[in-house]
């Protein structure tokens, strides 16, 4: 629980500070596929879909902050699942 919460609190940090939510996206996605190597393969599949999902959702102009939210929420919860 301690983890999730300091992952949204790095995502309002980084809101704060001016950063666009596709920004953080494209960091996500290049930061999964360079260390996916040290992960499970599924988790890294369940992972890039969530993201890809996520940035459809901003596309369509959906809240990025929210959306951002939502995608490390069903981070943390596939990471439990596998």
């Amino acid at each position: 629980m301690v983890l999730f919460k300091n992952a949204i609190e790095c995502l309002k940090d980084l809101d704060s500070k001016g950063y666009c939510g596709q920004d953080i996206l494209i960091f996500l996605n290049n930061y999964l596929l360079a260390h996916e190597k040290e992960l499970p393969r599924e988790l890294v599949l369940e992972w890039l879909k969530d993201i890809a999902l996520c940035h459809t959702r901003m596309v369509d102009g959906v809240d990025s902050f929210v959306q951002l939210c939502g995608l490390v929420a069903n981070m943390f919860r596939h990471k439990l699942l596998i």
